[in-house]
Order: structure tokens, then C-alpha cells, then sequence
């Protein structure tokens, strides 16, 4: 599926309305994914997969941020629950590639013969069992309702919004209410969101680290999404996008370690009921393994927040009169406004 979505520079993007741009990035989101199915659904390429499920993660995060304006445009009822419920089909099969890729990899640490491989390798079996059948509940959804819910009819509504005929980009949309303005409250916003979850944390939970993972991502996205429209801003949204980048991996490192963790417990308690006690005491020293990976992500994570940006991170030091006019907000965080927070997890 190709869109007639026309390509335009920076200072056009910056002008269309908040309706208009979102339904470009949800388009482009949407094209990659189905550009990527035919490949995830022949399973020769795991990059395949991994592009389309990437590519349905962002497409949630879109409709989450573009939802008010897209509804105002006349385009409501976006599929989100549909969108998460191929991107979650995708997850639990990429999920268990990363896991299967990590045993592998810890395969390489011992001696070909050793007890921890064979312990390794049946594990290693029992995941790619596991796998077939997240597999076959993969195709089944991207054979079902909700994958047809992502087809031509949705391209069609946000093709209508997005390019209509006859329509100069921009036109008759106030300027409060253009890219160049509307955008960068987008951003402080997702920005201070991400700041007040970090800022909630004490002595953090898993559940507590993974609403910052999540606040990340969106900021990232965002971020990402509109900075084709500032150009001027390059530098700094490029340097708020690694940053973000940088704290999800490590959050992301950290939440793969604890589930690690779990399953090989579970595979410790299984190993003992069956009497293989060399089996569970190679297993354990995995879970310890896990227990060490998860506080230096931990680490990692903390050295990457010190570095997010601060309160008036896009300002330049020489601001235009459509720059003053912006509020310039602390990182209180007191209107963030979390109406979408279910629909960006």
C-alpha cells in the first residue's frame, strides 16, 4: 500500500495544522507496517518483524498524540485498539527471538560439553517451542479483523486530511494553531511528562520504571515525528531523541533482566521437581547473572536522566516574536496532560 501523501520541506510542514501533520506521520507509520507484513508473515527474516512491530509501536503513539486534532478534522474512531492488538500478536514473538538470541549468547561463555550448555540448549528448545505458538497466534491476527482494520479505508480518511485536492498546505489555519507553535507544545509536553515520572521515583518498582520506559518512548517518537518541520530546532531535538533513546534502551535492558529472571526461576523450579539438580544449579547461575545485568542498566538509566533536557531546551538565544510568545513552563509538570497515557504503553 502506497500513499499520494506529496512530499514537502520543512517551512510547508511547519505551517500545516496539527490534523494535517498527524495524518502524515499515522500514514507513514501505516505504510511501513504493511510494507513489512508480507515478510513477517514468511518468517525467513526476523529484521521483518522486528520493522513491522517498530512500525505499529509508532502508529500507537500517533494516534495517541494526534487523536483531538485528527477528531476535529473529522477523522475519528482511529483503530488504536486494533493497532495494539497487532503490535502485542508481533511482541510476543519478537519477544521471544530477544530472549532466544540471549541464551545463544550466553552459550558462547561455556565449554561446548559443560553442564551450563546442555541446560542452555534444552531451555533454548523448550523458548522456540513457546515461539511456534506465538507464531501461529501472529498469523492468525494478521489474518483477522484487526490487521484489515490498518487497509485502504483508514489510508483513504487520513489521505483526505492530509493532502485533499486542490489544497495549499497550511492554508486558512491560524498560526497558534500551525506546527511551528502547536508542535512545540507537543514536545514541552511530552517532555515535562517524561520529567514528572522520573521525578516520582524514590526507590523505584518495576511497574514505576516501566511508566518512564513508556513516557520515554513517547517523547522519543514525538520528537522524531515532528522534526521534519524544525529544521531550525535540528540540534536540539537530534540531541533530545539520543537522549531518550539512550534512557529506554537502558530501561529496556534492565526489564528484559528482570523477565529473565522470572522465567529462569521458574525453569530452576521446574529443573528440581524432575531431579535435574545440575540442570537447576546451572540455571541459578543465570538468575545471578540477570540480578547483576539489571543494576548496571539501572546505573545506565540514572547517568542517561541527568542528561534529559531542561525547561527551555528549544528556545535560541536570538528568539523570534512567534518564540516569545510561547509560555516558557517549569518542570512542574502540573499540565501534563495524561488523557492518552493508556493508548502510548
Amino acid at each position: 500500500m502506497t500513499t499520494d501523501t506529496p512530499p514537502l520541506q520543512a517551512e510547508e510542514l511547519a505551517r500545516l495544522s496539527l490534523a494535517e501533520y498527524g495524518a502524515r506521520v499515522i500514514l507513514e507509520q501505516l505504510e511501513k507496517a504493511r510494507k513489512h507484513e508480507p515478510g513477517t508473515r514468511e518468517g525467513r527474516d526476523p529484521e521483518e518483524l522486528h520493522k513491522m512491530r517498530v512500525a505499529t509501536r509508532r502508529m500507537r503513539v500517533a494516534c495517541a498524540v494526534f487523536e483531538e486534532p485528527l477528531a476535529q478534522a473529522g477523522v475519528i474512531d482511529l483503530p488504536v485498539a486494533q493497532v495494539k492488538e497487532v503490535a502485542d500478536a508481533l511482541g510476543a514473538v519478537r519477544d521471544m527471538d530477544v530472549f532466544v538470541t540471549w541464551l545463544d549468547d550466553q552459550a558462547c561463555g561455556y565449554p561446548a560439553e559443560s553442564v551450563e550448555t546442555t541446560a542452555l540448549a534444552r531451555l533454548r528448545a523448550e523458548r522456540l517451542g513457546r515461539r511456534e505458538a506465538a507464531r501461529e497466534r501472529m498469523i492468525e491476527t494478521l489474518a483477522g479483523p484487526a490487521m484489515d482494520a490498518l487497509g485502504p479505508e483508514l489510508a483513504a480518511r487520513l489521505e483526505a486530511v492530509a493532502a485533499p485536492p486542490f489544497h495549499v498546505p497550511g492554508a486558512d489555519v491560524k498560526k497558534k494553531d500551525q506546527v511551528a507553535r502547536a508542535g512545540r507544545r507537543l514536545l514541552e509536553r511530552a517532555r515535562r511528562r517524561l520529567r514528572k515520572r522520573g521525578r516520582e521515583l524514590f526507590a523505584p518498582t518495576s511497574a514505576e520504571l516501566h511508566e518512564v520506559r513508556i513516557a520515554a518512548k513517547r517523547f522519543r517518537y514525538v520528537c522524531e515525528f515532528l522534526r521534519p518541520a524544525f529544521e531550525s530546532r535540528g540540534t536540539q531535538i537530534d540531541a533530545a531523541i539520543q537522549r531518550a533513546t539512550a534512557i529506554q534502551d537502558a530501561l529496556g535492558e534492565l526489564h528484559d533482566a528482570e523477565v529473565a529472571e522470572a522465567a529462569l526461576l521458574d525453569d530452576v523450579v521446574r529443573a528440581g521437581y524432575e531431579g535435574e539438580s545440575r540442570d537447576a544449579a546451572a540455571l541459578a547461575a543465570l538468575v545471578k547473572a540477570q540480578r547483576a545485568r539489571r543494576e548496571a542498566a539501572l546505573l545506565r538509566f540514572r547517568e542517561e536522566w541527568d542528561q534529559l533536557p531542561k525547561r527551555k531546551w528549544l528556545k535560541k538565544p536570538a528568539a523570534s516574536d512567534d518564540e516569545k510568545a510561547e509560555t516558557n513552563d517549569d518542570d512542574d509538570g502540573t499540565d501534563c496532560d495524561d488523557h492518552d497515557e493508556r493508548q502510548s504503553a
